[in-house]
C-alpha cells in the first residue's frame, strides 16, 4: 500500500533528508561555536565558569535578536527597530 502518489512520497523523503542534514549542520555549528567561544574566553583570562557561560550568552543574544527580526511586522511595535539599531550600533562601538 502506498500513502500517496510517488511524487508526494519523494517530496516527503526529500524533506526528511533535508531536515536531517540541517540538524546535523546545526549541531556541528553549535559545537564549534561553543568551543571557539570557550577557548577565546580562557585565552583572554576568564575563569572556567565564565568561559563555560560566555559562548551561551553570546549565542543566546544572537538567537534572541534573530527571532525578534523574524517576527511579523507590527506597526505599533518597536522591538524590531530596537534589534536593528542595537545590532547596527554594536558594529561601531
Amino acid at each position: 500500500m502506498s500513502d500517496g502518489p510517488p511524487s508526494r512520497i519523494r517530496a516527503d523523503v526529500s524533506l526528511r533528508l533535508q531536515c536531517a542534514c540541517t540538524l546535523l549542520v546545526a549541531v556541528g555549528a553549535a559545537y564549534v561555536s561553543y568551543r571557539h567561544g570557550n577557548q577565546f574566553a580562557l585565552r583572554y583570562g576568564a575563569d572556567e565558569t565564565i568561559a563555560a557561560l560566555w559562548p551561551l550568552v553570546v549565542d543566546g543574544l544572537l538567537l534572541i535578536s534573530t527571532i525578534e527580526l523574524w517576527k511579523p511586522h507590527d506597526p505599533g511595535a518597536s522591538g524590531q527597530w530596537k534589534a536593528w539599531l542595537y545590532g547596527e550600533g554594536a558594529k561601531y562601538s
